[in-house]
């Protein structure tokens, strides 16, 4: 990333991504996420960037890791502070009252495929739609039963309505 060769470092850091998930090393999985969140964002795509970026600030803070966004690049932590500014205080305070569970139990990917899920979609149409591997979707998928103490796909989009973090 340092001398702009973006592309190559994105192939780079899906390839460390893979790896740091395949091993389960907590912190290089949200600071890898962190490394591609900052080549995205160099990159132009602003979508997929803060996509990354809050993904990855959603584990560190599950971990209580708050400084890794700064530890890992500090573009990224500039980021996230900018995007934080940036939500009116009103949308925050309406958010929370609906979502504070959510943000505190899920991180944000487990959302996405949760709301997937929830409409019935198979992990092969969540991975393309989430633009991620199967597998991870399946990682994803495993921390979701858990986390909702659920032992079926339709058991955990059960309890999640039960809990208001899906509609």
């Amino acid at each position: 990333m340092a001398d702009s060769r973006l592309d190559a470092a994105e192939l780079h850091l899906a390839d460390a991504d893979a790896i740091a998930e395949a091993l389960t090393c907590g912190n290089d999985i949200q600071r890898v996420k962190f490394l591609r969140g900052v080549a995205a964002w160099k990159r132009g795509d602003e979508a997929q960037a803060m996509s990354l970026l809050h993904e990855a600030q959603d584990l560190a803070r599950i971990a209580g890791h708050a400084r890794l966004a700064a530890d890992a690049h500090p573009l990224a932590a500039r980021l996230l502070a900018e995007a934080q500014a940036k939500r009116p205080a009103a949308t925050v305070t309406s958010i929370r009252s609906a979502a504070q569970a959510r943000a505190m139990m899920l991180t944000t990917k487990e959302a996405e495929v949760l709301d997937l899920l929830g409409k019935g979609l198979p992990n092969k149409a969540i991975a393309r739609a989430l633009d991620v591997s199967g597998e991870t979707v399946k990682w994803h998928l495993k921390n979701l039963f858990v986390k909702l103490s659920a032992g079926s796909r339709r058991h955990a989009v059960e309890r999640a309505r039960m809990l208001g973090l899906v509609a």
